[in-house]
């Protein structure tokens, strides 16, 4: 990132491709609460009117794994 210094508005904040993958993963470390945080509200908000809750996000995709493996199992007969 560098800054640039314009006419009357102040210094420009440049992003420049390729710099923020040099410390992804420390970033990435850095941040692990904010991004916990981050998805247990996403998962929250997405389950809150639904009966079962947060548990449904784990539900849904072993009901559909279980239902395509039945379907697999059975339909080669």
């Amino acid at each position: 990132m560098s800054e640039r210094p314009l006419s009357s508005h102040g210094p420009v904040l440049v992003l420049e491709p390729g710099r923020a993958e040099r410390h992804y993963w420390r970033d990435i470390w850095a941040y692990r609460e904010l991004f916990a945080i981050l998805a247990w509200r996403d998962v929250a908000i997405r389950y809150k009117q639904t009966v079962i809750g947060a548990a449904w996000a784990v539900l849904r995709p072993f009901s559909t794994m279980a239902v395509r493996e039945s379907v697999r199992k059975h339909g080669t007969r």
